[in-house]
Formats: C-alpha cells, sequence, structure tokens
C-alpha cells in the first residue's frame, strides 16, 4: 500500500497486527497467539508439477495476515467489517477518512451456541488489486 508521497504504510497494519485480545508472536514460539510463517514454508504445485510431480516453495502471499480476534458476543456476528465496534473497522476509518481504503478480508469462523464465539482473521492486500 503506498500512501499518496510514495511512502508505504504500515504504522496502521503494525497497530492492528499489535492489537485485540489474541496476540501476534513468533512463528517459531506460538503456543498461545496468532503468527504468520514465511510463505517458502508451504509446498505448493509449480508450473512443472504435472511433469515433475515436484512441489516447490509457495513464495509471497497474495493477502498478507493483519490480525487475528477471539470474539464472544450474544448474537451472531455477521459483516464484521462493518460493525462500527470491530477495532480494524476503526483503524481503517482513522487512518483512511476519505478515499480508497486498501482492500481487507475478514474470514468469520462461527462457532454458534448458546454464547457465539467468532474467530476472526483478517488479511490485507500489499498492492492495489485490479
Amino acid at each position: 500500500m503506498d500512501s499518496s508521497d510514495g511512502n508505504t504504510t504500515v504504522d496502521w497494519i503494525d497497530r492492528v497486527k499489535s492489537g485485540g485480545a489474541v496476540p501476534l508472536l513468533d512463528p517459531e514460539n506460538c503456543p498461545n497467539g496468532w503468527a504468520s510463517p514465511p510463505g517458502d514454508k508451504f509446498m505448493v504445485r509449480g508450473s512443472e508439477y504435472i511433469s515433475s510431480k515436484v512441489k516447490i516453495p509457495g513464495g509471497e502471499y497474495l493477502l498478507k495476515p493483519l490480525g487475528f480476534d477471539w470474539v464472544k458476543s450474544t448474537t451472531k456476528l455477521v459483516d464484521v467489517l462493518s460493525n462500527p465496534n470491530s477495532r480494524v473497522r476503526k483503524a481503517l476509518d482513522d487512518e483512511f477518512p476519505v478515499g480508497d481504503k486498501p482492500f481487507i478480508w475478514a474470514f468469520n469462523l462461527q462457532l454458534p451456541s448458546k454464547e457465539n464465539f467468532n474467530a476472526v482473521a483478517y488479511f490485507v492486500a500489499s498492492q492495489r488489486i485490479s
């Protein structure tokens, strides 16, 4: 994400990553938090896989991990990023009050029960997606 002066905007990303009830931890030591291992730790099928049957390191992510929340609510949560109480929404509104906002994808895994639990993982595009 580039700001208007050409510098990469990362302060708000760092604030979102370090905020929330589930802390960002080192991938090598992450028993009670979330982490983002390097993409090359994942083996994927490359362009030569059909003939070679050999997988290659995955490389960079298309969407960068932004944060993780564990939310308990009295009702089912839908459209997490539209909720004015969402910490990620607040960070976006503070950083980008007008104009284009970066593409954020929120993956909300809901565990319905008497008390509703939501595991929400957020991802951000580091470059404009066209």
